[in-house]
This record gives C-alpha cells, sequence and structure tokens, in this order.
C-alpha cells in the first residue's frame, strides 16, 4: 500500500485573488513525507490561521488548539492495535503541531515510570507551563500583516461586519499507511474571540476522529463554526452518519441529516473511507461555507483542490476514488 497524506487548510471564506498561492502551498505541504513536516508548510504560512498568522483573540494575542489521534497496528493477531489521542489549548508558537508530539511525548515518558496513574488526553498550556518546559513565541513573531490589520480595523470600528472577513479557519492532517493512522488538527480560533475560548481543535471528536472496525476505517476532519463543531461533536457525528448511509447515495443522506441537526451549519468537512480488503480509499467532502481548500497525495502524486459552494443555504459535496 503507498502512503496517503490528506490535509485541508480551513473551511470558510477564502480570498479568490490568493488561489495560485493557496494550491502551491498545498502541494508544498504534500510535497514533505512526513505528517509533522507537512504541518510545518502549513503552519508557517500566513495563508492560515495556526502557527504564524493565528487569528488574534479580544486582546490581540493568539491562542492555538491542536489535537491528534494515532492509530498504530502491525498486522499481527497477537498484539492489539495501540490508539492515542489528546488535545492542547492555549499554545503559542509557530509550529502547535510539532510541539504538541513533543509534549504528549514527555507526558508519556514520565506516566510510563508512574504505576496506577493514567496519562492525561486533554491539557491547557497555560497552567501545564508551570509544570514543565513549553516552547512559546512572542506575539509579535506570531502575528501576520493581515492578522495586524484585521485587529486594528475592528479595534477602529467596533461595529464592523467581521463575517465579511476573509475566513480560513482550522486545518487538518491525515496521513495513512499499512500500520499507522495519523490524525492532527490545529487552529488560533475566530477573530476576537475571548480569551480563553476553547476551538474545535482542541475538543476531541469535534475537529477529528477515527473509527475501525473488523475490516474497514473512517476517518473524518471538520473545520467551519468551531461552536457547531463542538456542540455537535460533529466529525464523530459524521463518520456515524457516513457509516449507516447508502454510500452511493451519501449526499443527499449527509446534507438532510446535517440540516436536520441545524440548517445553519457552517462548515466543511473531509472523510476518508477504507477497507482492508482492498487496495483503494474513497475520499468524500462536503461544505456549505463559501470554499473549502484542501489536497491528497499517494505516493508521489498530490493533487490540490479548491472547492466553491454552488448553491448558497445548501452543501456542496465530492467524492474521489483514490488508488493505492
Amino acid at each position: 500500500m503507498k502512503d496517503l497524506l490528506i490535509l485541508h487548510i480551513g473551511a470558510g471564506n477564502h480570498n479568490e485573488s490568493l488561489n495560485k498561492k493557496y494550491a502551491t502551498l498545498i502541494k508544498k505541504a504534500l510535497s514533505k513525507n512526513s505528517l509533522i513536516d507537512a504541518a510545518e508548510v502549513l503552519e508557517n504560512s500566513a495563508l492560515t490561521n495556526t502557527g504564524f498568522g493565528s487569528s488574534l483573540n479580544m486582546l490581540g494575542k493568539v491562542e492555538i488548539d491542536a489535537s491528534f489521534i494515532s492509530y498504530t497496528a502491525d498486522g499481527s493477531e497477537e498484539n492489539k492495535p495501540s490508539v492515542k489521542m489528546g488535545s492542547l489549548t492555549g499554545l503559542k508558537c509557530r509550529n502547535p503541531t510539532e510541539e504538541m508530539a513533543r509534549i504528549f511525548s514527555e507526558i508519556d515518558q514520565q506516566y510510563g515510570q508512574l504505576d496506577g496513574l493514567v496519562a492525561p488526553i486533554s491539557l491547557n498550556c497555560t497552567s501545564l507551563k508551570n509544570y514543565m518546559d513549553i516552547n512559546e513565541d512572542d506575539d509579535d513573531d506570531l502575528i501576520s500583516i493581515k492578522s495586524y490589520n484585521t485587529f486594528n480595523a475592528y479595534k477602529k470600528d467596533a461595529t464592523s461586519n467581521i463575517k465579511e472577513q476573509e475566513v480560513s479557519d482550522t486545518i487538518g492532517l491525515i496521513q495513512i499507511n499499512d500500520t499507522e493512522v495519523a490524525m492532527v488538527t490545529s487552529s488560533g480560533g475566530n477573530y476576537f474571540k475571548l480569551p480563553g475560548r476553547i476551538g474545535c481543535a482542541g475538543v476531541m471528536g469535534a475537529a477529528i476522529s477515527f473509527k475501525e472496525e473488523q475490516d474497514y476505517m473512517i476517518c473524518c476532519m471538520c473545520s467551519g463554526n468551531g461552536e457547531q463543531i463542538i456542540r455537535d461533536h460533529l466529525a464523530t457525528s459524521i463518520i456515524e452518519v457516513f457509516d449507516t448511509s447508502e454510500k452511493s447515495n451519501y449526499g443527499q443522506y449527509l446534507e438532510k441529516v446535517l440540516f436536520e441537526t441545524d440548517p445553519k451549519f457552517y462548515i466543511g468537512f473531509v472523510v476518508v473511507f477504507k477497507r482492508y480488503d482492498e487496495s483503494t480509499a474513497t475520499l468524500v467532502y462536503g461544505h456549505s461555507t463559501e470554499s473549502f481548500y484542501f489536497g491528497y497525495k499517494v505516493g508521489g502524486d498530490s493533487r490540490a483542490i479548491l472547492s466553491f459552494r454552488e448553491k448558497k443555504g445548501c452543501f456542496t459535496f465530492g467524492e474521489y476514488l483514490i488508488q493505492l
């Protein structure tokens, strides 16, 4: 099986004049062989809402949420699969995915020496840094020109319509190979959020989720209105809806269920479905936002997709059958 890397750079309302730059960014990230390296490319870009270029809260500060899921199986019947997950809130660094991996690796080492104690899954970095070293960058080193200008425009006129601003929300990545599925997500959250607000990237099962059965697996990544995504545990909910729907008619079924849940959903998602005995994977995406940008790579072949909403008040859906 060829390695499969899938990523998205947020559902929202992207500036179409920057489409070439968005496509180039997606391709550059997909050119990397590891999930952490691909995430670093996205996080270092001012085009995304995480790491450098994160949205600013009401105090003009950066607060990043992130989470991960890792599923490892060696294919033998003797060893049970290993599932790890975790989330962090209050990160303030250029590369939250790498820092999250480092923090949870250190936590695993510590708790591996403590008999009877269960390692935590969700942590707040503002408090955690009083106990262990956490890499932090100055806000000035994380604020892009776009974020700075948006924040100052709002300060001058607090009655301005925030929704008219360019929106590019939570990012996410999935890497799948013969023995492992790894998922990560991170976000600076929405513009002018209350300090301490936790977005969907910091809540397990909201922005990313994973389900494994005996003969297949399903992954889901979500982006968009964080409160809606958290409230409905959306990534997990979409997996369950997709798992029970007719795969030949997933679009209508998903749209019906999602809009019955909330007719004002402002979200985008990617679902990856793979049967273990098949050499293909199905990628399904949908969004009610103005745009949703994502891409995937199989082996050395990559593709960037810039999807635009076909009709206001409806979901736009698409599907790719990926040969592995």
